[in-house]
């Protein structure tokens, strides 16, 4: 009852807490990100309240006990949420003591590591220094087309709502036996997912002679699989995680894409409420960005034996399936190629990634591309890779990190492409 009337309160000075209104970055003056412990059930009921009466936003989840979950805290519910934890005696700490400076440090441009001298031959803008729009990464897309027209080719599958391209480069490989899709951006305020899968196209096209283990494979690359979404997050709300979709309730449009897929569609880990982060869509598909990648795949399907969707933030490798606590049947093999790609990362960049499925490690959600991809479509080697961080800057990765975080992704890529090719397996003896 004390939660209910403090929210009427502040809801009448304040307008409704939701990533819709935040169209500039100091609306965030003040707000922070928590991280706290779900020791208890009356912890993990407390934590739903809140976000169901947007006193908070959940960054990331977990549903095992004893394990963290990170909120977004807006200054106006700051002092009060945090009454109600002390009043369990509620374990948490500050990871973001500012969200809007968090956001400022972001957008800054990391030093230049590498020579200007070819500035002024190329066509694009695209640099690992600073995040940019779509307008840039498509554009970096075309120009490896006009530069490597031999191996290069560039597919529109499908627009979305708001009439915004989806574009799909395909990289040829000369011995290709297999096709592997890779994925990015598909909640729009993970910046570093399209980010890291420019670094893993600028690898296998630019750098190709040191990379000979891509011409194994036909890559087809989707570095912003939300457009709408990502463009919004640039222009009015950095936050904002689903794509552009009208509702029947005009202050709550949006549809997580994520959600949006037709394997076990509706289920555990998904809302039919628009105004939810989680929410479903009216239907399965209903959406024309998951649409696209349906009918893409659905046509290259026999060829493709890897997909890999990057997110952020955690540092999770995580395979189906989703929905529920179910493992696939060969999830022994998806947990040992996951295992491999993350000690190769930790080798690397000393960097920790957790290996599980995903319901068991996180939580469950059903309707993922990711359990669509496996179920669906039975494409054997299905995961999806959280980047960085671990909690420490969550979404507001800063642009300092993306070079790093793209050498990440790509070691999966690459150690995913070997397995499926044989390279480096050691044979068996005959005796």
């Amino acid at each position: 009852m004390l939660l209910w009337i403090f929210l009427v309160g502040f809801a009448a000075a304040n307008e409704e807490f939701s990533l819709e209104n935040k169209t500039h970055h100091a609306q965030y003056r003040g707000s922070q990100v928590l991280r706290v412990r779900n020791a208890t059930e009356s912890i993990r009921n407390l934590l739903k309240s809140l976000e169901g009466e947007k006193a908070i936003e959940i960054w990331k989840q977990s549903n095992v006990f004893g394990k963290f979950t990170d909120i977004l805290v807006p200054s106006f519910t700051l002092s009060f949420v945090r009454q109600q934890f002390e009043n369990l005696n509620a374990t948490f700490r500050v990871m973001i003591a500012d969200v809007e400076s968090a956001m400022h440090e972001q957008i800054a441009i990391a030093p230049r590591r590498q020579s200007n001298k070819n500035k002024k031959s190329r066509s694009y803008n695209l640099t690992f220094q600073r995040y940019h729009r779509i307008s840039d990464i498509y554009a970096y897309l075309e120009y490896l087309v006009s530069k490597f027209p031999s191996i290069c080719s560039i597919e529109t599958i499908g627009t979305t709502i708001q009439g915004r391209e989806i574009k799909v480069l395909k990289i040829s490989g000369s011995n290709a036996k297999f096709g592997f899709y890779i994925e990015g951006g598909i909640h729009a305020r993970e910046w570093v997912s399209p980010a890291s899968v420019a670094y893993i196209v600028r690898e296998l096209v630019e750098y190709r002679s040191k990379n000979s283990f891509a011409e194994n494979a036909d890559y087809y690359v989707s570095p912003v699989a939300n457009p709408d979404g990502y463009e919004f997050t640039h222009t009015n709300s950095r936050l904002w995680r689903k794509n552009r979709r009208d509702s029947t309730d005009k202050s709550c449009p949006g549809v997580d894409l994520n959600r949006n897929y037709g394997y076990q569609w509706g289920g555990l880990g998904a809302s039919r409420q628009s105004c939810d982060e989680t929410f479903a869509g009216e239907n399965s598909f209903s959406e024309p960005e998951t649409q696209a990648v349906r009918d893409f795949l659905t046509k290259i399907g026999p060829s493709v034996q890897a997909y890999v969707a990057f997110h952020s933030y955690g540092q999770y490798i995580l395979y189906p399936y989703g929905y529920d606590k179910v493992l696939a049947p060969d999830s022994a093999v998806l947990q040992k190629l996951g295992a491999r790609i993350a000690r190769n990362i930790k080798k690397a960049s000393k960097k920790k990634y957790k290996v599980g499925n995903s319901a068991i490690l996180l939580y469950e959600a059903s309707g993922g591309a990711d359990d669509w991809a496996k179920g669906s479509v039975g494409i054997k080697y299905t995961y999806t890779i959280e980047l960085r961080d671990a909690g420490r800057y969550g979404f507001l990765l800063p642009a300092s990190q993306i070079e790093a975080t793209g050498k990440d992704a790509f070691i999966a890529i690459k150690t995913i492409t070997q397995e499926i090719a044989g390279i480096g397996r050691k044979k068996k003896s005959r005796f």
